[in-house]
């Protein structure tokens, strides 16, 4: 049995290489089944969303569709569950990410090798699976973007002008993509959807080896957007930054890294307009400096200027493997929280480790 562990702390305990955050509740969420991929969104009325990918069809989760569905509970500061609901259909379903809307509904971001149940049409493969529900969970509108060959979503925003921007990556050279670079790889892909859930448009950006978009988001200073990832582009896998206009035009591509596999996991706009971007590095040289001398990767963390220079790097870790995964608001102006996994053991600048036979901490 794997289940969902929510985890909530209090900002005001926490402290890049300082103390411990006050935990103030953890919760397992599922049943005897797989159960992963855990979102969460904290709403208005202090209550929270949280959404995963389940097998499951007790304890807390009822009404699965045959093997792994999308399954979003709404629960409140109590870990009581309000409620609960599967969304999905016969076949698999994967949970990429999960947001809150301005008008007060939800957008589920996911991918679906469905064609029944809730999910309405399949192009043939796994499809990248774009749900708005109400707050009660009810289905307003579902798109199934993709082609015959398989995509997956990884980021999904709401803009300021109130349409949905996705990135993530693909297979297909057909259907809602039309192109495909690699040979037996994944292209990365990026896309606009309307607020009433039309596809705009979906940009395909490829090379023969891995490309994959991981976080997208739109930034202040210009209203533009910002995808990170991973390509091959220069040979090796780099940290990938594309800044685009709101119709995928590309106003610059930045590449980062050395001559291993480098991936971008997440981007965050500082006040001054600069980016921190973090993600993992199996590199020693180019941009790499300070890694921690093994044959795993380090979380590597650098920061740009708004036009997507490189200022600064940082790789922190152990010796086994670091991954940052999400950055996320500090307590004041002048910091930020990394979370990251794990498998390091109490070396390097990993303390705390509560697992030793390999698998991640948080």
């Amino acid at each position: 049995m794997k289940t969902l562990l929510i985890i909530i702390v209090s900002l005001l305990s926490i402290r890049l290489f300082a103390q411990s955050p006050e935990i103030i509740w953890a919760h397992n969420f599922g049943g005897t089944s797989l159960d992963d991929q855990g979102k969460i969104v904290r709403l208005l009325d202090t209550t929270y969303l949280i959404a995963g990918r389940s097998s499951s069809n007790d304890v807390d989760l009822t009404n699965n569709y045959g093997f792994t569905d999308i399954w979003v509970a709404k629960v409140d500061t109590n870990t009581n569950i309000i409620w609960q609901k599967n969304f999905g259909g016969s076949s698999s379903e994967f949970l990429g990410d999960l947001i809150s809307l301005s008008d007060g509904n939800y957008l589920i971001g996911g991918a679906s090798g469905s064609s029944d149940f809730d999910v309405t049409y399949n192009h043939g493969s796994i499809d990248i699976w774009l749900v708005k529900i109400s707050p009660d969970g009810d289905i307003l509108w579902q798109l199934s973007i993709g082609g015959t060959d398989g995509e997956y979503v990884h980021s999904i925003i709401e803009a300021n002008d109130g349409n949905i921007y996705f990135t993530g990556e693909s297979a297909s050279d057909d259907g809602d993509i039309g192109v495909h670079y690699g040979v037996d790889t994944w292209d990365a892909i990026y896309g606009k959807v309307s607020g009433s859930g039309v596809l705009q448009w979906v940009k395909v950006v490829g090379t023969n080896n891995e490309d994959e978009g991981n976080q997208v988001i739109q930034l202040n200073y210009d209203n533009n957007f910002l995808i990170v990832g991973t390509t091959g582009y220069l040979g090796s896998n780099k940290y990938w930054i594309r800044k685009f206009d709101p119709d995928g035009n590309m106003i610059w591509d930045r590449y980062y890294g050395g001559s291993n596999y480098d991936n971008a996991e997440s981007v965050y706009e500082l006040s001054g307009h600069n980016l921190i971007v973090t993600g993992q590095s199996y590199s020693f040289d180019g941009n790499v400096t300070g890694h921690h001398g093994s044959d795993y990767a380090d979380v590597w963390t650098i920061k740009l200027d708004k036009n997507g220079d490189f200022l600064q790097g940082l790789c922190f870790g152990g010796s086994l493997t670091d991954i940052g995964n999400q950055i996320a608001e500090g307590e004041d102006a002048t910091s930020l929280l990394i979370v990251c996994e794990t498998t390091s053991q109490d070396d390097g600048d990993v303390s705390g480790i509560h697992s030793h036979d390999l698998t991640p901490d948080i």
